[in-house]
């Protein structure tokens, strides 16, 4: 009787091993997305506050040059009010991207560690 209880826990102990590896194994599908979602952070974290007005080609016609050349003269007048802000907000995306890498990278860390522990040879004793 003991001897079959002994094999039935030395099978479940298989068998959590084996789902614990699998289970890491499909961890790295999660890290693909995470650096493309990263990538993406990266990539829109600089804001250019002057978007070209009018560029490289003029419009069409006699009104819409002289918008253009209108919001050219106003973007121009209130570059001392916009500068200063799109300045603080793109110090405010680049501290939130390196903190998003920080987080990433230890994430992976504690991933590997975690990875380390559970691939380990199964041995007599209950996990």
């Amino acid at each position: 009787m003991t001897d079959s209880i002994d094999e039935v826990a030395a099978v479940l102990r298989r068998l959590k091993h084996e789902v614990r590896v699998e289970r890491l194994r499909s961890g790295s599908e999660q890290g693909a997305e995470v650096a493309a979602a990263l990538e993406d952070v990266k990539l829109t974290a600089w804001i250019n506050p002057h978007q070209p007005i009018a560029w490289p080609e003029w419009p069409k016609g006699l009104g819409p040059k002289a918008v253009a050349l209108a919001q050219k003269i106003v973007r121009r007048l209130l570059r001392w009010y916009i500068n200063p802000i799109v300045e603080e907000q793109n110090r405010f995306n680049r501290s939130v991207t390196r903190a998003l890498e920080a987080v990433i990278e230890e994430n992976a860390r504690l991933r590997a560690e975690l990875r380390q522990q559970q691939l380990e040879p199964v041995d007599g004793r209950g996990s």
